[in-house]
């Protein structure tokens, strides 16, 4: 099973309790996996064994964004990057409840402050699989 990243958080919203628990990209066994604890901030596996992230989360308008506040464990791969020109406003990815077993996943990348545009948007994960950018995830039972 692959796991999207693991992540803990608690929002204040009238979602947040329905949000909690296991979501999957397919109720396949090898789909992507999307499990949600109850905490402030957590760790987010961007590139598995390369870059792993602290962030923050945010509910906006029925939603969640996810925004980096720094960089937690970085493999060679991700040293190679300039962490300090990455926002810490702007998200990196955003979760909305379509509805009470659907999910909606979406990866932005990193705002790139001095360039003004996102980075790594395509890096999610691993480069090597099939990723886009809007994921549906379900529970499945």
């Amino acid at each position: 099973m692959k796991y999207i990243f693991l992540f803990f958080f608690f929002i204040k919203t009238a979602f947040s309790a329905e949000l909690g628990g296991d979501w999957y990209q397919s109720c396949d066994k090898d789909s992507y996996h999307l499990h949600v604890l109850v905490n402030h901030s957590g760790i987010m596996e961007v590139v598995s064994n390369q870059i792993y992230v602290k962030v923050n989360f945010l509910s906006v308008d029925n939603s969640i964004d996810f925004i980096y506040l720094e960089p937690e464990d970085l493999g060679r791969g991700g040293m190679m990057y300039d962490w300090d020109v990455y926002s810490k406003e702007k998200p990196i990815a955003n979760i909305k409840q379509a509805n009470k077993n659907e999910l909606i996943f979406k990866w932005n990348g990193f705002f790139n402050e001095k360039k003004k545009k996102y980075e790594l948007v395509n890096e999610f994960i691993d480069s090597k699989e099939k990723f886009t950018q809007t994921i549906k995830m379900y529970r499945c039972k």
